[in-house]
């Protein structure tokens, strides 16, 4: 039997009309209780993802409001450190000064458990809205090398104080060695800013960067020459090791072998699975997502499974490929965190399908040392 050795849990800060009766205030304690509770139950980590933004179109449909990942990631570190948070980073919505300064930030508040997630850009008109560039990428390509130059960046900025700058000589009043911090200087083809960062360095390695590598059968360039961690999902079971394969010869070619790859289950618990939709399908259009049929939207590798039989589905999908962790693709409500908490966790364990909880950080947890 499989034992997945991770487990997360992704939330999407999207507030929908359906919880416009949800006092906001309560929502927000109910993410930091989320945090707390899932450290208890041992999980991994907490993946703030970016909400898609979702424009007024032609029949008149209302804008989409969310909540910023960067803000909301400071209440889920859990009072003991129990549980990391990785943030999603639209490289479109932050200069890549800023967003270097403010992962930094979370990184030495929580120590050393904050990551950063790669996200690609959502909506053409994000990019040409939120961001100040010297150039707007024009198509998909151009993107890509948009946020191979913003990644660059930020590990630069990430670099620019040597490991031993910080000094403390108080005795002749200095606080830094100027000779072990390092000008960054980038004038790109879409970024322009001057270094060094205004942040302490990192003698025990940077902040984590993960990104998916393989989304649509297309590999995701700039995760594949930049990232730390790689996960790749699947529509099809057939598809997951072909993808994996592509994953690993790409990081080959790229003199990355070392980089990990991990397989993730994605699953969305409802309490009744949709008729008609069949996770996992290998039949279908290339491309074509198994839940768009039936109505659920952006779920693209999830196997939709009822809370009550999530255990035995689990199960079957994890005998059927090698996982290497579990992620919940779910909204933070008070009901699902408590069956997922009570019941859905520990019989995981009780069934052999879930490692036990691990101590350290999600770097220690993935043997990773300083990178």
């Amino acid at each position: 039997m499989v034992q997945l050795r991770h487990l997360g849990w992704n939330i999407n800060p999207v507030v929908e009309r359906s919880d416009s009766a949800a006092p906001l205030t309560a929502r927000i304690e109910l993410l930091r209780r989320a945090g707390r509770e899932l450290a208890y139950a041992g999980a991994d980590f907490i993946l703030l993802s970016e909400p898609a933004p979702a424009y007024a179109d032609l029949a008149g449909s209302a804008f989409s409001a969310s909540l910023d990942p960067l803000t909301l990631a400071p209440l889920l570190f859990d009072a003991d450190g129990g549980i990391d948070v990785v943030t999603a980073i639209n490289p479109a919505l932050y200069d890549p000064y800023l967003a270097a300064r403010q992962i930094a930030g979370l990184f030495h508040a929580s120590r050393g458990r904050a990551a950063l997630y790669l996200q690609e850009d959502i909506d053409a008109r994000t990019v040409a809205g939120a961001t100040r560039l010297q150039r707007v990428p024009l198509n998909h390509e151009e993107v890509r090398a948009r946020t191979s130059e913003w990644l660059g960046a930020v590990r630069s900025l990430w670099s620019s104080w040597d490991d031993d700058a910080v000094v403390e000589d108080f005795e002749n009043h200095i606080y830094a060695d100027h000779r072990r911090i390092h000008r960054i200087d980038v004038d790109g083809e879409y970024f322009r800013l001057i270094g060094p960062a205004e942040t302490l360095p990192f003698p025990d390695g940077a902040p984590l960067v993960f990104a998916s590598a393989y989304r649509a059968g297309v590999l995701n360039r700039p995760a594949i020459e930049g990232a730390d961690v790689l996960s790749v999902a699947s529509p099809t079971l057939a598809g997951l090791a072909a993808a994996e394969a592509a994953i690993r010869d790409a990081l080959a070619a790229a003199g990355r072998i070392h980089v990990p790859v991990l397989a993730v289950l994605t699953v969305l618990p409802v309490d009744a699975a949709p008729d008609g939709l069949l996770p996992f399908a290998d039949a279908g259009a290339p491309g074509e997502s198994p839940g768009t049929a039936s109505g659920v939207r952006g779920r693209w590798a999830d196997a939709v499974v009822p809370v009550d039989a999530l255990v035995e589905r689990v199960a079957d999908l994890a005998a059927a490929a090698p996982f290497d962790g579990l992620l919940l693709n779910q909204s933070i409500d008070r009901r699902t965190l408590n069956r997922v908490v009570d019941e859905v966790v520990p019989d995981l364990r009780a069934a052999g399908l879930l490692a036990g909880p691990r101590t350290g950080t999600l770097r220690d947890r993935l043997a990773l040392g300083k990178v």
